[in-house]
């Protein structure tokens, strides 16, 4: 299948409802520039995102292939050693807002940035699940574990293929341009995975759920 892309992806700025700020005050001063900066530029914010459906051609100890390329992780094995096809996907929320960093504080614009990836990702998930079944959605980025390094982005963007439609662009040390970018693997059937499950860094303030140390064993050892 040839890749998708979404550009640009709609998604509803309704603040009280976007999972970033669902603890923000809506007293706050933080709280009230982001209704100003959503109300002043909601028609210049263009967040995309590029999908390639991919066969799981080959499901080894250890080692994932996909598109005639291999990945070495632990993880993807266990994950995807059911699973007969994934996305591919890169997701980001633009830089368009950074031109208004010298009107607006640039802490409250990149909080806002961020938002609007966890929506995109969201609606990206809602797509694939509309459009081709995908139920119960869960995804393996590069870089959040050890087992599986951000070095595996080339890798991805290899098998996508001119990701600069979306205006990204892949550095020497393998992270994403625009800043606020995700890479990854969607698959189905697995919607209680979430990388916290299997991360030992315990006193990260962004854990959604606690460290899993019988599951870590049983995939890691």
């Amino acid at each position: 299948m040839e890749k998708i892309v979404l550009n640009p992806i709609k998604i509803a700025y309704e603040i009280n409802e976007m999972e970033v700020f669902k603890d923000f005050h809506t007293d706050s001063k933080t709280y009230k520039t982001i209704i100003e900066i959503i109300e002043n530029t909601g028609e210049m914010i263009k967040s995309r995102a590029i999908l390639k459906w991919c066969n799981v051609e080959k499901v080894e100890q250890g080692c994932v292939t996909l598109m005639g390329q291999t990945f070495v992780s632990k993880l993807l094995f266990d994950k995807l050693r059911q699973t007969e096809k994934v996305f591919i996907n890169i997701v980001t929320a633009g830089d368009e807002l950074d031109a208004v960093k010298g009107k607006y504080p640039a802490s409250v614009v990149d909080i806002l940035k961020y938002a609007i990836l966890m929506e995109t990702r969201n609606e990206v998930k809602k797509y694939v699940s509309e459009i081709f079944g995908y139920k119960d959605i869960a995804e393996l980025c590069p870089g959040s574990l050890p087992d599986w390094p951000v070095e595996n982005n080339r890798i991805l963007f290899e098998i996508i293929n001119n990701v600069g439609e979306i205006g990204v662009t892949l550095k020497k040390d393998c992270f994403m341009t625009p800043l606020n970018t995700v890479s990854g693997i969607l698959y189905h059937g697995d919607k209680d995975y979430i990388n916290c499950n299997l991360c030992e860094k315990i006193s990260c303030i962004g854990r959604k759920k606690p460290f899993n140390k019988i599951e870590y064993l049983r995939i890691f050892s």
